[in-house]
């Protein structure tokens, strides 16, 4: 086994796509959840998945950006912002 740590990449303070949070309290921190920001609203809202310590999605959340630029994250998620989805009339 080995473990790869990553010094070269610096750990960035701004509110983006693609950031994880600890979830604050409750329920949530005593399992281990975390919090993937997976879009920002022109509004300035912040939409995250919640998800387990395994990975899998548990709930959301909506906070608005000023309240996470308080936090550090984490972890990043590379490629969030690269996601693209198509909605078609049923």
């Amino acid at each position: 086994m080995k473990f790869i740590i990553d010094t070269i990449t610096p750990c960035i303070h701004e509110t983006r796509v693609g950031n994880v949070y600890h979830v604050k309290g409750g329920y949530g921190t005593r399992h281990g959840h975390m919090m993937v920001l997976i879009a920002i609203t022109e509004s300035g809202m912040c939409l995250l998945v919640i998800i387990d310590k395994h990975g899998a999605p548990v709930n959301t959340a909506t906070y608005a950006s000023s309240s996470l630029d308080e936090r550090m994250p984490i972890a990043f998620c590379e490629g969030l912002d690269l996601l693209e989805f198509r909605v078609r009339s049923l």
